[in-house]
């Protein structure tokens, strides 16, 4: 059971520590739901295995049987909405993601500030709204997301943080391209879609039909940031020197940067990453010690996390 918790959980995929061990959890699992066929927790294990497995719809199927099988733990309810929230993301299913985005609006108290963000950014995405009410809405909602932030003995969250800066850009430059991906990417998300290559298709083309709509009107941090995502979505395809190129124009950026500064340091990463795919580890050492020298800039601590965690696994 212990095992099984800790591969299913996803907890090493969520913080991008390292790969889940599919093939043990699918070992362990016919022993658990033959004992706990209608556990919550049995339930939404089985739920996180499909959807790390890219078995999407049928993840939202057990999600959602996890919710009916109890109604004590309503704590536990918020979990399974944060995961049925990605999982409709994952399927571009924005009006849906965004309702279980408001319900932990309303109902969560772990961080009104990334349920706020994430509900602004959802409505931001949906195309089925009509536009000026849309912007008005997100504009709402961004303005209150800063006043959300929790302190923890007198120091922000690094997540919070960064959802606030997100939000005031918008509110200052009216522009919020690419933010639903940028966060599935923070959480990891686009690496645990590896079991689904449809999908990462999918957000790719959507990626580049975003951009070719709005890449007129874009400053160096969203182009930044297109580059950025659809390297991450062409490593990710197995297409390694497209993907090189494209973090290759996100540094080419790196003076212009007002904003996303954090971008040059990730994209230095994820070439780390495709040298560690190409087996060349030399290289991949160097570029996550250069990785490592930049400071002070959103989520420093995530990436020094998965610096850490790359150089492990290099051994």
């Amino acid at each position: 059971m212990e095992e099984l918790c800790r591969c299913a959980a996803m907890s090493n995929t969520l913080l991008g520590a390292a790969k889940p061990d599919i093939h043990l959890c699918h070992r362990l699992f016919p022993f658990l739901m033959n004992k706990y066929p209608k556990g919550a927790v049995t339930l939404f294990l089985r739920s996180r295995l499909l959807l790390v497995s890219g078995d999407i719809n049928s993840a939202i199927y057990h999600f959602n049987c996890s919710l009916e099988s109890q109604q004590k733990y309503k704590q536990f309810h918020h979990v399974v909405y944060w995961e049925l929230l990605f999982a409709h993301i994952y399927l571009g299913q924005w009006d849906k993601a965004a309702n279980y985005a408001k319900r932990l609006v309303n109902e969560s108290n772990w961080s009104k500030c990334i349920y706020t963000y994430l509900l602004c950014i959802l409505i931001a995405a949906d195309t089925t709204y009509e536009e000026v009410k849309k912007m008005e809405t997100v504009t709402v909602l961004a303005r209150k997301v800063d006043g959300l932030r929790h302190r923890i003995a007198g120091k922000s969250i690094p997540v919070e943080k960064y959802c606030a800066r997100k939000a005031n850009r918008f509110i200052a430059k009216h522009t919020l391209m690419f933010a639903h991906y940028e966060f599935i990417y923070f959480w990891n998300g686009i690496d645990v879609l590896n079991g689904n290559k449809q999908i990462i298709h999918n957000i790719f083309t959507d990626l580049n039909k975003i951009w070719h709509e709005r890449s007129c009107g874009a400053d160096a941090d969203d182009r930044a940031l297109y580059f950025f995502l659809k390297a991450v979505c062409l490593r990710n395809l197995q297409q390694v020197t497209a993907a090189e190129q494209s973090l290759q124009e996100v540094l080419k950026l790196e003076s212009k940067l007002m904003d996303f500064t954090y971008l040059p340091p990730y994209a230095i990463y994820e070439l780390a990453i495709l040298r560690i795919v190409e087996g060349i580890r030399d290289e991949a050492e160097a570029l996550l010690s250069k990785a490592r020298l930049y400071k002070d800039y959103a989520l420093e601590n995530k990436l020094h996390f998965l610096i850490h965690s790359a150089m492990q696994n290099l051994g």
